[in-house]
């Protein structure tokens, strides 16, 4: 499949650290090396309708007085991919998604949540009081994937960490379990894709592995803007109930 395109939306962006008064806008840099990341883990749970149940902890070094940091997820997203006809043909198509992230909650943190077009975004601090040092943030959230529309297969294609977080991380992880085991035949069928925008390579080193069922990874040292992508084929109907709970999903909010 075409893979290249996945890292450019669909992801949770690290922003640089508010500092002083609390501004609407976010003024984004190149860099941030007022902290860095000293440990990012994810935890997941991805259910039969690939609705994902995570749990973000980030151990945050800052190395100058701020108020917090700014959070954001994409829910929408583009992904170019090769998909073959009724004739086994294969044409290269760019499918467009729109996801639901749902049910944030930050462990012991003030935060707002707030709308940009098609951004979620978590503003996580207080603008009257300063942290240094090191400080941890748990984050918890839902995040709905809609049917892929591929009759071929299932997969899972998910972008861990975003391409366009400004700050250096020195230890990333991550354990994601399914609901449904994956057949043994299909999880040599799994890759990570890291690197910079549109990156289709490993440039940040990621180990993957499967342990006890749960699809398992780590790097060390990531660069500013280093993202990591999850890819994982799986057999068709995988993920069987992901219309129903689409469906169900734009009930609840059309009722409100």
């Amino acid at each position: 499949p075409l893979i290249s395109m996945i890292m450019t939306r669909c992801f949770w962006h690290i922003c640089l650290a508010f500092v002083g008064i609390l501004l609407p806008e976010i003024v984004r840099a190149q860099v941030d090396s007022t902290l860095y990341f000293e440990d990012f883990h994810i935890e997941a749970t991805i259910g039969t309708d690939n609705k994902w149940q995570v749990t973000e902890t980030v151990k945050v070094n800052f190395a100058t007085p701020h108020h917090g940091i700014y959070l954001y997820r994409n829910e929408h997203f583009n992904l170019i991919r090769g998909d073959e006809d009724e004739n086994g043909e294969r044409h290269r198509r760019d499918y467009q998604f729109y996801c639901r992230l749902d049910d944030i909650e930050v462990e012991g943190w003030p935060f707002q949540i707030s709308e940009d077009n098609d951004l979620t975004l978590i503003k996580i601090g207080d603008a009257e009081r300063t942290i240094e040092g090191t400080q941890t943030y748990t984050l918890h959230y839902t995040y709905q994937y809609p049917d892929d529309r591929c009759r071929q297969r299932d997969y899972i294609y998910h972008t861990l960490l975003g391409p366009d977080y400004q700050v250096e991380t020195r230890h990333f992880s991550f354990r994601i379990k399914t609901a449904r085991p994956i057949p043994a035949d299909w999880q040599q069928a799994l890759s990570v894709y890291s690197g910079e925008w549109g990156d289709t390579g490993n440039a940040a080193n990621i180990r993957v592995r499967y342990e006890d069922g749960a699809i398992c990874g780590e790097g060390f040292q990531l660069k500013p803007h280093q993202a990591v992508t999850l890819y994982q084929k799986l057999p068709e109907g995988f993920f069987a109930d992901v219309e129903e709970a689409m469906k169900a999903a734009e009930a609840v909010a059309a009722a409100h």
